[in-house]
């Protein structure tokens, strides 16, 4: 080695700053050596390379240099061999221990052994700017690794959230499949409903869970299929409960009680006290009309587990059948009381409520159905007796609420539009009544109630008699048979001028309106119509002392429009009175009448014509005969028919008779000397307990 050369290393070596320098880089964990040269096929290729470049320094050093410069420069070197010790470090770790370790490699050179090993003299001042250049690309390197493990940190958070929001998408997808599936099986779309199962089935996790849904909703409509799906997810899960008591479900619903006993036993196998499937089982029994074997798992089911709602609901059925309807109601209202959420079985508290109803138990009626809309509010049936209820009790916008609720549910539901119809009809809106009595009887065309109630619309309303007279005819025929129907068919046929059948038809509502005036007058016209002079007689007198009789409650109610309708309607009577009598010859009682009808008319206010124009023809002689006689008759025959009066019952402060006022006036008096008695005695007796004290405290003082 020439002389300047080593003289110039010993100065640099000489240097304390260079060799601490140089200390501190090798105690750094950056720099080692050993690391660098792991395989020791790389080691030799490299001691080769060494011995080769010393033998050209040795033989030319200066030359060497000058052309490794031209070639290159240092710092181009440096940077060379920093890169790949890098690469080769990097790639050896990651076959070692994989991309996790990527935090405790760090870059082991040395970069006074490059300098050594390649035998270059270097400054000093630009050695350490090399060095420090070499330092920043390790602190650089350094960084980079860090940033590219946050890089993979947050790959591995996103693919994590991607993966669990496909998971949660996947999962949303199949339950909107199955939920698709159900309402596809519900409108009986089947091929649907097998793709949208395809579908869920895909995208679902859990597929039993899947299978399970789709067979309970084909078992109402597709037991059998629902059967196949049951059976084939039991093959995986031979043990599960729930699949088991669907089964079970499914066979008690189909009646096979064989197979559903099969499945009872072997889920009492699992479970000894599965007090659903005996409530099930006990539930098919009944259904086939076994009520014994029912009542015996009922008692089974109710000894295991007194609160078990589904077995109070097959007791509440059994007891049904059995027609304890009053035990039925209590197992509902201790249902009702012993479960949080209010649960009940709007079926059976539907058919409670209609056996109230019918038995005329309307508060009690009303209390079930208003529990079953509550809890089922499409229960149709329900809102149509509430309705009816409601119409009763003239609260007529609830009822025209419930039948309008039930018309927009199932438009046609006849009843209900016959219903609404009835409340228009009590509302004088008679236009809205007669539209939708004819779509009652649309859908329903033997429907009696609306033939009879647009037979009074035509009645009362449009006044076409005709109409209303085959009407009335079609529902006397259907089985209605009230007092009205009779009274206005009456009116019908004496407006048709069929006399005989008008007489008929009120004959037939006599005995029970024996007192009701109107119809003794109208038997009476009719009757003179028919030439039957003593009936006639009969009747008129008979309305005219029911008339007097009504006049003089008028009177004492002082009401004075009443009072008016009763004199016309007297009036009228003694007019008839008076054809009658000159029919049969009685000309002076005639005269008698026909004055006695124009002085209450005078009274009423009115003149009546037909009276004064028959008491003027008496005195002028003109004889009666059939071409005047429609004329002299009053024959109004009032279409309105009044009922008879009913007697109220008298309230507790109301006496019939004097000796009932006596009765309760003594009454009243013990009980209120009993009650002054006892109150003095209790008073007696604190004032006794008063002095007592009082000795006792004289006696201590003392």
């Amino acid at each position: 080695m020439p002389k300047e050369e080593r003289d110039k290393d010993q100065d640099i070596n000489h240097n304390g700053e260079w060799d601490s320098f140089l200390k501190e880089l090798d105690d750094t964990d950056l720099f080692k050596e050993d690391s660098l040269l792991k395989q020791d096929s790389k080691e030799r290729r490299r001691d080769i390379k060494e011995d080769k470049f010393e033998e050209e320094l040795f033989e030319s050093p200066e030359k060497i240099i000058k052309e490794k410069t031209k070639e290159r420069t240092i710092e181009s070197i440096i940077d060379q061999e920093l890169f790949s010790v890098e690469k080769e470090e990097i790639v050896s770790f990651e076959e070692e221990k994989g991309f996790e370790g990527l935090e405790e490699v760090k870059p082991e050179i040395s970069v006074e052994r490059i300098i050594k090993e390649k035998e270059i003299t270097i400054p000093l001042k630009k050695r350490r700017r090399y060095l420090e250049r070499a330092l920043t690309k390790i602190k650089k390197i350094k960084e980079y690794k860090a940033i590219g493990q946050i890089i993979c940190l947050a790959a591995c958070i996103a693919l994590a959230v991607f993966l669990s929001f496909q998971a949660i998408n996947r999962y949303l997808q199949a339950r909107a499949y199955l939920h698709k599936g159900i309402t596809a099986i519900e409108e009986r779309n089947f091929k649907k409903a097998e793709d949208y199962f395809k579908k869920s089935f895909k995208y679902s996790f859990n597929k039993i869970k899947v299978c399970h849904q789709f067979a309970l909703s084909y078992a109402p409509i597709r037991p059998q299929t629902a059967i196949f799906i049951l059976k084939a997810v039991l093959r995986e899960k031979p043990e599960d409960l729930n699949l088991l008591n669907s089964l079970l479900v499914v066979y008690g619903n189909l009646g096979s009680i064989k197979e559903a006993e099969d499945i009872y036993h072997k889920i009492l196998r699992i479970d000894s006290e599965n007090v659903k499937a005996m409530a099930v089982l006990g539930r098919t029994y009944l259904n086939q009309g076994d009520i014994e074997k029912a009542f015996l798992e009922c008692e089974k089911a109710l000894n295991i587990k007194y609160d078990n709602v589904s077995s109070l609901f097959l007791l509440q059925s059994i007891l049904m059948k059995k027609k304890l309807y009053n035990a039925a109601t209590g197992v509902h209202r201790f249902i009702y009381k012993i479960t949080e959420e209010k649960q009940c079985d709007p079926y059976i508290l539907c058919q409670l409520g209609k056996i109230y109803f019918e038995r005329n138990r309307k508060k009690l009626a009303e209390e079930l159905f208003r529990v079953t809309v509550k809890h089922n509010p499409s229960c149709l049936e329900a809102h149509y007796y509430l309705g009816v209820l409601f119409h009763e009790k003239k609260i007529l916008n609830r009822a025209a609420a419930e039948f309008q609720f039930v018309i927009n549910k199932d438009h046609k539901h006849a009843n209900a539009h016959n219903g609404l119809g009835q409340v228009y009809y009590e509302k004088n809106m008679m236009e809205k009544a007669f539209f939708e009595f004819n779509n009652c009887l649309r859908l329903d065309p033997s429907h009696k109630k609306a033939i009879y109630n647009l037979a009074n619309v035509y009645f009362y309303y449009f006044d076409e008699l005709k109409k209303c007279s085959q009407l009335y005819e079609d529902a006397y025929r259907l089985g209605i048979n009230t007092v009205d129907l009779h009274y206005n068919l009456g009116v019908a046929y004496y407006d048709n001028k069929e006399y005989t059948k008008a007489l008929t038809q009120w004959k037939k509502i006599l005995p029970k309106e024996i007192d009701n005036p109107f119809i003794n007058y109208n038997l009476g016209v009719v009757n003179l119509r028919l030439n039957e002079l003593d009936e006639a007689k009969e009747r008129f007198s008979r309305a005219l002392v029911i008339f007097q009789k009504r006049l003089l409650k008028a009177y004492k109610k002082l009401t004075a429009n009443e009072e008016m309708e009763i004199l016309n309607c007297i009036s009228n009577v003694y007019n008839n009175q008076g054809i009658v009598y000159e029919l049969m010859g009685r000309k002076q009682e005639a005269m008698t009448s026909f004055a006695q009808s124009v002085e209450v008319a005078f009274q009423a206010k009115k003149k009546n014509k037909i009276a004064y124009d028959n008491l003027q023809r008496l005195f002028q002689g003109i004889p009666l005969t059939m071409a005047i006689f429609p004329v002299c008759l009053e024959d109004k025959i009032s279409k309105e028919y009044i009922k008879k009066e009913v007697e109220k019952k008298p309230k507790y402060w109301e006496f019939k008779t004097t000796s009932d006022a006596f009765t309760y006036t003594v009454c009243f008096l013990i009980a209120l000397f009993i009650f002054g008695s006892f109150k003095f005695l209790v008073r007696k007796k604190s004032v006794f307990d008063l002095v007592y004290q009082l000795s006792r405290k004289a006696e201590r003082a003392i």
